[in-house]
């Protein structure tokens, strides 16, 4: 029975593929998602590991409150404590770190960025060990008319050297010269995002508040461990101050936990269309196996009247089923791959640059697309496999019999009879 099912299914290829595509659209969504997910994912994690792969300590405000998508805004803290943590045995450097609101305007006067794309953030640019941003070309900015900005954005916006930048902050629109173009880590933007960056004192006054940033980013000596070196910094501070330290290891996992969360929404987001891609699926197999069965009626009840019982007709529904189910995983997992790719495509039109090397393909995600493609074809045919196995064979045979007969054929047969029997009563 195994074998005459596969040769069945083998012999209907047109049908075979008109079915499979239920299931491919279904399986690409689902296979999409989870392979675009995992590849946003790893991409920030390698990022903000890369960030703070020179960052030792990490000092903030131990006071915050939380705002939307699992975010937190801290106090401010105090750039006079910066002294009392370069004073402590085992920092080699320590320089403010600080990430505000900040947009840059274009030349033809349009703000980069949007309300609803990728943020516009202003910082410090320094030279110090600990700082995140590295100067590709020309000079760190020094004083309040100078800026450095990120690369992605000086190439978007058509900026160079030399040129002056319009930029709205907290404090109004100024105007700056651009004397340097930076680098976040090893990539020109992190997400797309624009950064007008200053030397300290300007960040903290046009950004932010005179006299303050939101932390401090600490590069040790190697001679402690990050830990003792955190619990050195943290007990040196004035208590006062409502301080608190954390490791280089905890700031990246804080961040990478962050970013995570904030990535979920979109993969929730994509997941339910998925879902919803599944869900007509099963009702277009159901649809597909019932129409099946209602044309194999002959087959079946020759299978029926040659010895096959309800179990093993039924049992050639569900082969049937399962080949479909596989054979559309597989390809659904392959169009999946290519609606990551559109999708890393699109949100690079809409100026949100993702610095990923690749995609991120696992093993994991072929398991879980060709399992949920197979099961879900599976419960599809359920209901038309058992009623395919119930039809009794004589039944099945008669029923078949009078849907393929022509109708001018029993309608002559009918007047026939009618005459011979007018013929008998009349003798």
């Amino acid at each position: 029975m195994l074998g005459l099912s596969l040769r069945m299914t083998l012999a209907r290829k047109g049908r075979l593929v008109l079915t499979s595509l239920a299931i491919i659209l279904g399986t690409g969504f689902l296979s999409g998602t989870l392979i675009f997910s995992d590849t946003l994912n790893k991409t920030f994690d390698r990022l903000f590991a890369d960030v703070f792969r020179d960052v030792d300590a990490y000092v903030r405000s131990s006071q915050f409150v939380e705002v939307g998508f699992g975010g937190e805004q801290r106090a401010q803290t105090p750039i006079s404590a910066l002294e009392t943590v370069l004073a402590v045995d085992g920092v080699e450097d320590a320089t403010g770190d600080i990430q505000a609101f900040a947009r840059i305007i274009g030349k033809d006067g349009t703000p980069m960025g949007s309300e609803n794309g990728p943020p516009t953030f202003g910082g410090i640019a320094t030279k110090s060990l600990a700082g995140l941003w590295t100067i590709e070309e020309g000079r760190l900015p020094v004083g309040p008319t100078e800026m450095v900005m990120d690369k992605a954005t000086a190439k978007n916006a058509k900026y160079s050297i030399g040129d002056r930048v319009r930029v709205t902050a907290q404090k109004g629109s100024r105007t700056f010269t651009l004397v340097g173009i930076a680098n976040y880590g090893d990539v020109s933007s992190p997400g797309g995002a624009t950064f007008a960056l200053f030397d300290q004192p300007t960040a903290s006054e046009f950004l932010l508040r005179e006299g303050y940033v939101d932390a401090f980013l600490v590069k040790g000596d190697g001679t402690l461990s990050d830990e003792d070196l955190a619990a050195r910094i943290t007990k040196s501070l004035d208590p006062t101050l409502k301080l608190e330290t954390l490791t280089g290891a905890q700031i990246t996992q804080e961040t990478q936990d962050q970013i995570g969360q904030v990535l979920s929404f979109l993969t929730i987001f994509l997941t339910a269309f998925s879902l919803i891609a599944l869900g007509i699926g099963c009702f277009v197999i159901y649809n597909v196996f019932s129409i099946t069965i209602a044309q194999r009626l002959r087959e079946n009840a020759l299978l029926r009247a040659i010895g096959a019982s309800k179990r093993q007709v039924s049992t050639s529904m569900f082969v049937e089923a399962g080949v479909i189910g596989v054979i559309g995983s597989f390809l659904g997992f392959a169009s999946g791959i290519g609606l990551s790719q559109a999708l890393s495509a699109l949100l690079n039109a809409f100026g949100v640059e993702i610095p990923t090397k690749g995609l991120s393909v696992s093993v994991s995600t072929l398991v879980i697309t060709v399992l949920v493609g197979t099961i879900v074809t599976l419960v599809s045919a359920i209901f038309p496999a058992l009623r395919a196995g119930r039809v009794p064979p004589l039944a099945a045979l008669r029923d078949t019999a009078l849907e393929v007969v022509d109708q001018r054929v029993v309608e002559s047969s009918s007047a026939s009879s009618c005459r011979r029997s007018e013929h008998s009563a009349s003798r």
